[in-house]
């Protein structure tokens, strides 16, 4: 239970578990605790999810509201991809009680802090283009609702035009589900008969959740990167970092995400006016590593293994699999010990 005085700050986003999912909610919790105030999480799925069960956990968003919170962060474009603009706008302003903010996906009239994935997308395919003289990249699209999933596909597309070059439509896969990095890229090896090496020489996922499953499908039919292909993602994960070699991504700010938005939250408190403060808009920086190829960089003292305890607080094995197998009990664990005080 939050102590008298402190502020109670609300995040709701989709899931706590999955893809960056990890890294945003600790990050905030983080800053919570830095601020001195209590933080509690909603992490009630995508809105009206037709494709998976997220809709089930819809309800938890109820919770959100004056009597529990004092302020509200909203990871808006991870739940509002499927439903219209205006049924968006009308869940956000169920919450217009509250001061709150946005990140990544605005709310007209609220305040917003937004990642620049369209430059950090086009900084990535511009590397393997310059630096390695690629010029057959695959990329593997994220769904099309997204409204970063497109900005990281127009940064991509973006990158061939600044070089003077035109990319092959045929090496672009069907927008899909962040979850299903496999299946698109056997879209482009079974149904299009594409190869590594022969018909693309790197892959890039729209988010490290699409490319390391692609990259564990074209294990199993013997290519590995770099050797055969080189391979990036986006969002800088923990699971980018334990894969084997590290995958070259982009880095998404998330400590810079959670300060400027305790940041905004902080001056709607003094104004409760959210048109007066002004949205900000972060830089996504490219972090090479060895799955393209180059010398990959890991922070003085950084290891796998110290990836892993950083996650559980205990030392293992630090093997892929077994990281797959404590993700969700690590993620409640956490949940349980860190966010509720």
């Amino acid at each position: 239970m939050a102590k008298a005085g402190k502020k109670r700050i609300g995040l709701i986003l989709a899931s706590i578990h999955k893809g960056s999912a990890q890294n945003v909610w600790s990050s905030f919790a983080r800053e919570a605790a830095a601020e001195d105030a209590a933080l509690f999480v909603f992490p009630g799925g995508e809105l009206n999810s037709p494709t998976d069960l997220d809709y089930l956990r819809n309800p938890i968003f109820s919770l959100v509201n004056p009597h529990n919170l004092d302020g509200l962060i909203s990871w808006s474009s991870a739940i509002g991809n499927v439903i219209s603009p205006e049924e968006f706008r009308a869940f956000h302003e169920s919450f217009a009680s509250l001061p709150y903010v946005t990140i990544a996906r605005k709310v007209p009239g609220r305040p917003c802090v937004q990642f620049d994935a369209y430059q950090g997308m086009k900084n990535l395919t511009s590397h393997f283009i310059h630096e390695h003289g690629a010029r057959k990249i695959a990329f593997l699209r994220g769904p099309e609702p997204h409204v970063s999933a497109m900005d990281r596909f127009n940064g991509y597309r973006d990158a061939f035009a600044e070089a003077g070059l035109l990319y092959n439509e045929a090496l672009i896969t069907d927008p899909m589900g962040w979850e299903m990095g496999a299946a698109a890229c056997a879209q482009l090896v079974e149904d299009r008969g594409l190869l590594p090496g022969r018909d693309f020489d790197t892959l890039i996922g729209s988010s490290d959740m699409m490319a390391l499953p692609a990259i564990q499908y074209l294990s199993k039919l013997g290519y590995s990167t770099p050797g055969d292909y080189r391979a990036g993602g986006f969002n800088n994960t923990i699971e980018s970092k334990i894969l084997s070699p590290p995958l070259s991504t982009v880095h998404m700010p998330y400590a810079e995400l959670s300060g400027e938005s305790f940041k905004i939250l902080k001056g709607l408190f003094e104004s409760r006016r959210g048109g007066d403060i002004q949205d900000v808009v972060l830089d996504c920086e490219v972090v090479i590593r060895e799955s393209c190829g180059c010398p990959g960089e890991r922070p003085e003292g950084e290891s796998i293994e110290a990836l892993i305890r950083s996650l559980k607080e205990q030392e293992h094995s630090a093997t892929h699999a077994q990281y797959q197998r404590e993700k969700w009990h690590t993620a409640l664990y956490f949940l349980i010990c860190v966010l509720f005080f």
